[in-house]
């Protein structure tokens, strides 16, 4: 990593220097965390969102393999809250939000009237 991380600050591309170290280089195009390719290894998915743009991450290991994942492109969607997608799943979180505090609000009050 160590190694990586010093060619990427003296500009050397990751691929290249990636290979120089005879790892084995994936390449990606960019896609959606709800349309990653089958193909991706599942720790690698789970730590994309804490990967920083243009950093190396820590070494990711599972079933008997490591990986390294370099972040070349990291964009968030915008979104638009006058998408009636948006403004449906805000109002599902309000219903669901307020079923909860509800449900708890009455489980304390049979709570508080139950004998002990």
């Amino acid at each position: 990593k160590n190694d990586l991380d010093e060619a990427l600050e003296s500009g050397s591309e990751f691929s290249a220097t990636a290979e120089a170290l005879q790892l084995e280089v994936q390449s990606h195009d960019a896609f959606m965390l709800s349309e990653v390719p089958e193909s991706l290894n599942q720790a690698v998915v789970q730590a994309i969102p804490s990967i920083q743009l243009g950093a190396v991450s820590p070494m990711l290991q599972s079933e008997n393999q490591g990986f390294f994942v370099y972040m070349n492109n990291k964009d968030v969607p915008q979104i638009d809250e006058n998408d009636p997608d948006y403004t449906q799943a805000m109002a599902f979180l309000e219903r669901y939000s307020s079923m909860t505090r509800m449900r708890s609000i009455i489980g304390e009050l049979i709570t508080a009237g139950s004998p002990e």
